[in-house]
């Protein structure tokens, strides 16, 4: 999945490293992990974060957006968010 703006699919990597451990304990192998996450979505909504800061952050002096959509049945569908990790510790989390 090719990214768009500020590369959300990194929080969602991210956020998953951090809470492996406390899940299922200590990694010593290759693993792979299976999420609930569309990466069509995923690029829509981070689309639609970054304009809807580009059409109101001054308005309303903001420099951040987030954006979780639940689906039906209760899963996270997308995250998005306009700004770094680097930039914010409540990013995608």
């Amino acid at each position: 999945m090719k990214p768009v703006g500020a590369g959300t699919v990194n929080y969602v990597a991210d956020w998953i490293g951090e809470v492996l451990d406390d899940l299922i304990g200590q990694i010593d192998q290759n693993i792979v992990v299976e999420t609930s996450i569309d990466p069509k979505l995923q690029n829509i909504a981070e689309a639609a974060v970054i304009d809807e800061l580009a059409a109101k952050s001054v308005k309303f002096n903001v420099s951040q957006g987030a954006l979780v959509a639940m689906t039906t049945t209760a899963r996270c569908a997308p995250w998005s968010a306009a700004a770094t990790t680097a930039e914010s510790q409540y990013i995608a989390r």
